[in-house]
């Protein structure tokens, strides 16, 4: 092609063999680059291995490999200088750069990074974006990033200050640490689409993993992510939000994960606002100390759930509690056609829904929703729902069956008039039950 320039290494003369670079190779001028044969490099010194710098550049790497061949700290793959926009990487693999695979700098625009596949990379992929700097407008598509963060920086992506992105097809998986927090991290990431987003096959000893962190975000849509078979020795959590607003979760799962030594919340919502759940799965994770479904903490207001399901979750460890959904001060929840059912605790309280915190959760309301099965050791204390602190809450037309505890009180603590008890083991009040408002508690 006559605009495009083809990247060949067969500068014998300077490199020994002829696809050895000591030296970063550099990109200055607008067009169409293509990668003509793998790519390793040996710097003396912190460095990149390609440095972009320029507007409008395609660097296709043609299926082929960019690496780092020594143990130098802090080499990226490549690296895109602060203010350069149009640029496009594409089609290959960058493998075992201590550094990040790919960085992209503040206030760079327009930037699609398509079908690259990222291996044993410090950070897979760096958005260095700052408040008042941000990355804007731009396309992140089948990637995968396998054992990134091994060493311990924190992350495969690290998006920050980063706005109006879509993210789709997506696989993060095979990182082994002693150190990540986080496989998919997020600072004040707004207006962004994230779309058939796969994690993985991740663990980590001696600190706590999470499967996506997502920090004082705004409007982000998140369909079809799946959170699967990860382990976090001292705690797990699927989605971890905090101070963000206005999030879309659509037919999301946080199912087989686990932690030896921690606590599980597959979603855990913490002073975060108006965020709206539809179709959201938390099943089969199990962990020492508790297991939370769905947890909304520290004043999360005004969140909706419709048809969400907390099922089958484990917690195994001496007084640890295991509850489907939990209201811990949180105001102004709707759940809506929302499922809790065969959640246990081995040793202590398995329970539907908890509503408490130290303020109470207040003004919210729980309709059309089925808790059953939340069988504890704690047989007494094991509740479909458990209302224990708050006020103002609605409860209509929801069902308590067979969760185990002592007696026949399916629902603890829902206010005078909106259920029915029933006295004793094995009965109902499904004769009393009158209108489609009342709530039904069965102990068959």
């Amino acid at each position: 092609m006559s605009d495009q320039k083809k990247i060949v290494l067969f500068f014998i003369l300077f490199f020994v063999p002829s696809n050895l670079l000591a030296v970063e190779l550099l990109i200055t001028q607008p067009g169409q680059y293509m990668l003509g044969q793998n790519l390793t490099s040996n710097p003396a010194g912190a460095d990149n291995i390609i440095h972009i710098l320029s507007n409008d550049v395609v660097l296709d790497l043609g299926g082929y490999v960019v690496s780092q061949g020594n143990a130098t700290a802090s080499v990226n793959g490549i690296n895109l200088n602060a203010g350069f926009n149009d640029v496009t990487i594409q089609n290959g693999v960058i493998r075992s750069v201590t550094g990040n695979g790919i960085q992209i700098g503040a206030t760079c625009q327009r930037i699609k990074i398509l079908n690259i596949r990222f291996e044993s990379c410090g950070i897979g992929l760096f958005f260095n974006g700052t408040v008042g700097l941000e990355i804007n407008n731009g396309e992140i598509r089948n990637c995968n990033f396998y054992s990134c963060g091994n060493t311990g920086l924190g992350s495969a992506i690290n998006m920050t200050s980063v706005s109006r992105y879509i993210i789709s097809d997506i696989e993060i998986a095979n990182t082994v640490s002693t150190a990540l927090t986080s496989a998919f991290v997020m600072f004040r990431v707004t207006l962004s689409d994230f779309s058939n987003i796969t994690i993985q096959n991740n663990s980590v000893t001696g600190a706590q993993l999470f499967g996506i962190s997502d920090v004082s975000g705004i409007g982000n849509f998140y369909t079809n992510v799946l959170i699967q078979n990860n382990s976090g020795s001292t705690g797990f959590v699927g989605f971890g939000l905090n101070s963000s607003s206005t999030h879309t979760f659509k037919n999301c799962s946080v199912i087989f994960n686990s932690s030896s030594a921690g606590t599980i919340n597959a979603y855990d919502i913490q002073t975060s606002t108006n965020c709206f759940f539809d179709t959201c799965r938390a099943s089969s994770n199990t962990g020492v100390t508790s297991v939370n479904g769905f947890d909304f903490i520290t004043t999360s207001q005004q969140n909706m759930l419709i048809d969400c399901i907390a099922s089958a979750n484990i917690a195994s460890g001496a007084g640890a509690d295991c509850r489907g959904f939990f209201l811990n001060d949180a105001n102004f929840t709707q759940m809506i056609r929302c499922q809790s059912s065969f959640n246990v605790s081995s040793a202590a309280n398995a329970i539907g829904l908890l509503i408490s915190g130290a303020g109470g959760s207040t003004n919210s309301s729980i309709i059309d929703c089925i808790f059953s099965r939340n069988l504890g050791a704690a047989a007494a204390t094991s509740f479909g729902i458990s209302f224990a602190t708050g006020s103002n809450n609605l409860f209509k037309s929801n069902i308590g069956f067979n969760n185990n505890t002592t007696a026949a009180n399916q629902m603890s603590g829902v206010p005078a008039g909106s259920v029915q008890t029933p006295a004793s083991p094995g009965s109902s009040n499904l004769t009393s039950v009158l209108t489609p408002y009342s709530n039904l508690a069965l102990d068959a």
